[in-house]
């Protein structure tokens, strides 16, 4: 009813007239239906009486909708464009290309005069090998899918939808579409769903549903993002890819705990794009299906020549509805085709299960997606032969192979470098292997059956295939991949710092157990690769980090507690040298980005094992590094004293030779930490609600520093003692896992109430730990200079080394060249950085070993990482 309801009124497309918010800023303001009408009705007349391809570059604005609706109603069929797509790109001849973000509307002459009159929408398919198709949608095609999803979800006027989804992609088209058909809105949101302020909107603007891939619901379990507590949440969907089948069970349980529905979807851009949907009471009993048929479509089975097969035999998935699409688009001759069949044979291999629901059980068609691109395996062997290379694809796990027979010219390296290149993915997401010969049936045609035989001994692994230019060879490669460790694909950064890992596309840096004294480190090498940092890239897989196109940027995001990091040390270091007095507090903060890094890195991984190892890891490798560095210096000067070796020089005095304060401190407090955590009861409520655990064991450590300063005067050992600092650490733990407005407003009040007790009941301070702590609170990321960017991570890796031998450096410039300080304070720093950047292989291995040998020792597999 509601699809014919859509094709007689013209179309969702057709706006009426109303009060009701059709768009929702993030600040809460929105633009009505009938302000909305108004702005599709002044675009209009931009457009004027000429029609033709209306092409839209896609950037998330206001202003690309109000283009897509104006050009519907205009009868100008739309293509939906990438950001940075040219009209020449398209292969098809565009009389218009609109940029939102710059409100620019570029005519162009000797166009296609001529098309399909039911033509609406083309759509990408993704492809990357030079074969790339568009996807003809008519208005029927479109209206239908768009009644379908809004039958099956129950949509109506007061749904809220989150636009975190490119227009582009189907995906993102669909939910604009289905909102708009029943007068819901649609909120312009940016950012990532494990920001803050991603959830900050999403509850301040009510939004009622959430749409994501596989990798976002990841994201959320990474995070431990909360959901709990979103009043008008309805139900969240998922599509893009296939979610593991425990993840499914896990979502549609937690919905079911919080009030709220989980609908896995499946779909193509061909069929605009929803062609089936699990609702959650089956996603229960069968989490690996794709489910049912939309409403007002049809799912079977069929064998080789068409016909339909039993339940529970395999066969190809064949689908059939009025959103099949119109067919395919090269040039503009196929726009004057007309709708073609209404049943789409997808490719997969699926069986229908005694519930109803239909599984895909394996893939038909000769094609592989690697970050979303669809790559021809036919075409890649074209295109090698054309380089006089023989060479067979396959795809196994969504992964592609290239066996290459030897004797062939080339060799492995090039041609991984080459395809990378001319595919547009990094090389570490296919695989090369050498073979004698290609396996080869009697008529001479490749054996794919044999070549699958061959690859059964062969790991899944896309890092594999991470090959070292011959550019990068000599000096200049020792220089390049020792000291500045440049890569050439992100996978091979993941594949050097976690060796022993599985890595595949899907695999991020949180993923392998990625902890804070690597972070920095891999940070700048993934810079090195991408030409800039993306944010929130360490729980961005392989895949996500690899599609960042590599750009030249002048300034470039840095995390505050990094660049905190660096300035903190920075500043310790010209305090001791005697070149500058900041007024102190540099120490303290350290102990809050240690507890921010502890709550990102370590207490995940805690709560994912069920095992406090994550942390005596952690703090092995820290009095590990620090008790070799006062044994060397202690041989070469003498100076040192048995508390300093045992880490307990803090507790006897401040003037015990050879002890490094913060880092006792430090590691007592991590002690404390594996204690605590090693109940199961304490790791249930951190998994439950992190925050709330934190911001009280926070505010009672404020408690017991205060009623401790009241018993005993410990100002004899400047009170560097863990029961003084533990609510530092807590800060930064709080201040970690605070989401919302609300509970940065708490972790700051705490903060405040702290240092106020620390310095006596006088004054709030020092002000660096102030200004600080409030940017890591507040201040998720700051734009700098891609080169002060760059030397901060440098600066801010190497802070541990740099502070336990900062006082040797500084010693050393003073016996050779006198008293210095801006002298002293620069070796220190660089002293520091290249000392770090010698160590940390040996830092990384040490790692693997230890958490192996304790995971070991506590009955448990030893990880990946």
């Amino acid at each position: 009813m509601l699809e014919s309801k859509l094709i007689r009124a013209k179309g969702f497309w057709a706006i009426e007239n109303s009060d009701r918010p059709a768009f929702i800023y993030p600040d809460g303001t929105f633009v009505t239906y009938g302000q909305l009408a108004d702005d599709i009705a002044a675009f209009s007349r931009r457009i004027g009486q000429q029609r033709g391809l209306f092409g839209i570059r896609c950037d998330g604005h206001y202003r690309q909708y109000v283009a897509y609706l104006a050009a519907l109603n205009a009868g100008c069929p739309v293509l939906l464009m990438g950001e940075g797509q040219t009209a020449e790109g398209t292969g098809l001849s565009l009389t218009y290309l609109y940029a939102a973000a710059t409100d620019t509307l570029a005519r162009f002459e000797g166009a296609v005069e001529s098309w399909h009159p039911d033509l609406a929408v083309l759509l990408s398919t993704s492809g990357s090998t030079g074969s790339a198709k568009w996807v003809r949608l008519s208005f029927r095609n479109i209206a239908a899918n768009a009644a379908s999803i809004a039958t099956y979800l129950s949509l109506g006027p007061d749904d809220r939808a989150p636009m975190a989804l490119p227009f582009q992609y189907s995906y993102g088209m669909s939910i604009v579409n289905s909102h708009l058909a029943v007068g819901a809105s649609v909120v312009l949101i940016d950012g990532s769903v494990i920001d803050a302020g991603f959830w900050e909107v999403f509850e301040h603007c009510g939004c009622t549903s959430l749409a994501g891939v596989p990798h976002s619901f990841e994201l959320m379990e990474k995070a431990r993002i909360r959901t709990d507590h979103l009043a008008r949440l309805r139900y969240m969907t998922q599509a893009g890819g296939r979610l593991d089948p425990t993840r499914v069970r896990h979502w549609v349980e937690r919905g079911r705990d919080e009030g709220w529905d989980f609908f896995v979807m499946y779909g193509q851009t061909e069929a605009a794009p929803r062609i089936s949907y699990l609702p959650p009471a089956m996603a229960l009993e069968t989490p690996s299906a794709i489910g049912i048929p939309v409403p007002g479509g049809e799912i079977w089975i069929a064998d080789e020549v068409g016909r339909p097969v039993p339940d529970g035999t395999h066969g190809e998935l064949c689908y059939r509805g009025a959103n099949t699409m119109m067919g395919y688009a090269q040039s503009d001759a196929d726009l004057s085709d007309g709708q073609g069949s209404d049943i789409l044979k997808i490719g997969d291999i699926a069986r229908r299960l005694p519930s109803g629901a239909v599984e895909i059980v394996g893939r038909k068609s000769r094609f592989v997606k690697l970050f979303g691109l669809r790559i021809g395996l036919d075409e890649v062997e074209k295109h090698l032969r054309a380089m006089g290379v023989e060479a067979a694809c396959v795809a196994r796990d969504d992964l592609m192979y290239v066996l290459v027979a030897n004797g062939s010219g080339a060799s492995v390296a090039h041609l991984g470098q080459h395809l990378a290149e001319w595919l547009g993915v990094p090389a570490g997401n296919f695989r090369l292997v050498a073979v004698d010969a290609l396996p080869r049936q009697t008529s001479g045609k490749v054996d794919l059956q044999a070549i699958g035989g061959l690859l059964e001994g062969l790991p899944a692994d896309p890092a594999a295939t991470s090959h070292t230019s011959p550019a990068r060879k000599g000096l200049k490669g020792l220089t390049d991949r020792m000291l500045l460790r440049r890569r050439n694909s992100v996978a091979e950064v993941f594949r050097i710092h976690f060796p022993q890992a599985d890595i595949s596309s899907g695999t991020s840096f949180t993923d392998l157990g990625g902890d804070s004294l690597s972070f920095v480190a891999v940070s700048l090498e993934i810079e090195s690769v991408l030409g800039h940092l993306p944010e929130n890239w360490p729980g961005m897989s392989v895949a996500e980090l690899g599609a960042q196109a590599r750009e030249r940027r002048r300034a470039v995001h840095i995390d505050t507690p990094t660049l905190v990091r660096a300035l903190a040390i920075m500043l310790v270091v010209a305090g001791h040298v005697g070149l500058v007095n900041y007024g102190g507090g540099g120490a303290f903060t350290l102990f809050v980005v240690a507890g921010i890094s502890f709550d990102t890195f370590t207490l995940p991984q805690v709560l994912e094992l069920e095992s406090v190892v994550p942390v005596a890891v952690l703090a092995i490798r820290i009095a590990l590094l620090t008790i070799a560095n006062e044994v060397m210096y202690f041989e070469v000067s003498g100076y040192g004293q048995w508390p300093a070796f045992l880490f307990i020089g803090n507790w006897i005095s401040p003037r015990v030779q050879g002890a490094s304060w913060f880092v006792e401190v430090y590691l007592q407090l991590l002690v404390v930490l594996m204690i605590v955590l090693s109940f199961a009861t304490v790791r249930r409520m951190v998994r439950e609600n992190t925050f709330r655990v934190t911001i009280i064991a926070a505010v009672a450590l404020v408690g017991v520093a205060a009623f401790s300063d009241a018993l005993v005067d410990t100002n004899a050992l400047y009170r560097r003692l863990p029961h003084l600092c533990a609510w530092f650490l807590m800060v930064g733990v709080a201040a970690g896992s605070a989401r919302e407005r609300g509970q940065k407003a708490l972790v700051t009040t705490v903060m405040l109430l702290g240092i106020w007790q620390f310095d006596d009941y006088r004054v709030i301070g020092p002000v660096f730990f102030l200004l600080a702590t409030l940017a890591m609170i507040w201040l998720p990321s700051v734009s700098l200079p891609k080169v002060l960017a760059s030397g901060a991570r440098m600066i801010a890796g190497a802070s541990l080394i740099i502070y336990i031998t900062h006082q040797e450096f500084s010693g050393v410039v003073e016996i050779l060249l006198g008293a210095c300080p801006v002298l002293s304070w620069t070796v220190a720093l660089v002293g520091g950085v290249v000392l770090w950047r010698i160590y940390d292989p040996v830092d990384a291995w040490l790692g693997r070993r230890i958490r192996a040998l304790l995971l070991r020792a506590t009955g448990r597999r030893p990880g990946a990482a």
